[in-house]
């Protein structure tokens, strides 16, 4: 009983060191792909970021109907994104009105 209960604690050991490794591969891939966005946000201009916004994001926003017509309420940085400490796929920054249907 002793030496299955040894055997168990060492598969957990195992289990727990295979669980960190993909917590670190995790991370590492949020942030090579957080230098990869930065990379491509910044070289584009506002204007190419602002029309990809208003052509990816602005026909999903469940606010479609409220925003300004003009999309004047975009701002400078709109598609920056936002480093993840958790191991995410980084988020970017978008218009103040805009919602995930």
């Amino acid at each position: 009983m002793l030496e299955e209960l040894l055997n168990e604690i060492n598969e957990l050991r195992e289990y727990k060191k295979k669980y960190e490794w993909a917590e670190k591969d995790k991370q590492r891939m949020s942030d090579l792909l957080f230098e990869y966005m930065t990379k491509e946000y910044d070289s584009k201009s506002f204007e190419e970021r602002k029309e990809e916004h208003i052509n990816n994001h602005c026909s999903a926003c469940r606010n479609d109907c409220f925003c300004d017509c003009d999309h004047s309420y975009i701002s400078e940085d709109i598609g920056k994104p936002s480093k993840s400490d958790k191991g995410w796929i980084p988020s970017t920054q978008g218009c103040k009105n805009f919602e995930w249907s």
